[in-house]
């Protein structure tokens, strides 16, 4: 098994979480990869909400 660079993964989340903030905060619109774009609409909602809820948790 491969092992976790913990500083590399920690510092990626740090950058995920700061460009999921700055997107809300300056009310930018999210850009979808095209494989999100062609999953089926009740799908892309469903992670949505997800991600909002993981954001909620963050305030």
């Amino acid at each position: 098994m491969p092992r976790i660079d913990t500083a590399r993964h920690d510092c990626i989340r740090e950058l995920n979480d700061a460009f999921r903030k700055t997107l809300i905060c300056s009310k930018g619109s999210p850009v979808l990869t095209a494989g999100v774009a062609s999953l089926p609409s009740d799908v892309q909602a469903t992670g949505m909400r997800r991600d909002k809820g993981q954001r909620d948790g963050d305030r």
